[in-house]
């Protein structure tokens, strides 16, 4: 590689680095959900998924028609972690410029990275064992935390069904249904816990 090929992969690789830099504190470490419109562990979240999707954009289901890394926008609403306010947050991380969202016959259609060099950004932090176990942990966290909330909910039901003196018969397709899912939510935190489990061994290992 000549001196001038070696310049430009330098200064290539030094925008990357900075670009990663001011993504961790803007979107992660000095954020304020209040006034900002995401948590660090939404923010994580997308430049978690678009950092892999980047990293196999081989992959026709990780990348658009373009061969683009991208991810598709229901698959983000329908997870636990924006299902309150997602559309709403995802608009925030739009107008913040940490992602674009492209649209098909008038509807958001799929997600990408904001900036071109964003992509590369968001494969650097994936690719950091360290920073990405200690986040994944975050959201592991906040998982559990809504799994509990859900659970506390269908406890607080059926103690109210419970307090009949005498079983109706029409509530019983309804307790259940909140015994399944009151199973489903435990089984999801037992998943979780066993994924922060192995992430927490890599904290202990890496530096």
């Amino acid at each position: 590689m000549n001196s001038i090929a070696k310049c430009s992969v330098d200064a290539v690789q030094q925008i990357v680095h900075q670009s990663a830099a001011e993504i961790l504190k803007i979107f992660i470490t000095e954020v304020d959900p209040s006034s900002r419109g995401w948590t660090p562990e939404q923010a994580w979240y997308l430049i978690k998924n678009l950092g892999t999707a980047n990293a196999q954009a081989g992959s026709q289901s990780d990348s658009d028609a373009n061969g683009e890394a991208s991810i598709r926008y229901s698959d983000i609403i329908l997870s636990d972690l924006f299902k309150k306010d997602g559309e709403a947050t995802l608009r925030a991380l739009e107008k913040a410029e940490l992602i674009s969202v492209i649209s098909k016959n008038g509807r958001p259609s799929i997600i990408k990275p904001g900036k071109p060099v964003l992509a590369a950004a968001f494969r650097q932090l994936v690719e950091d064992k360290v920073l990405s176990s200690r986040l994944d942990l975050r959201i592991l966290g906040k998982m559990i935390t809504i799994q509990n909330q859900a659970i506390n909910k269908i406890e607080e039901e059926l103690k109210v069904l419970g307090s009949f003196p005498k079983e109706p018969s029409e509530a019983r397709r309804r307790i259940k249904w909140l015994l399944a899912n009151l199973a489903l939510n435990q089984a999801k935190i037992d998943q979780y816990e066993m994924e922060s489990a192995q992430l927490k061994l890599v904290l202990k290992t890496e530096f």
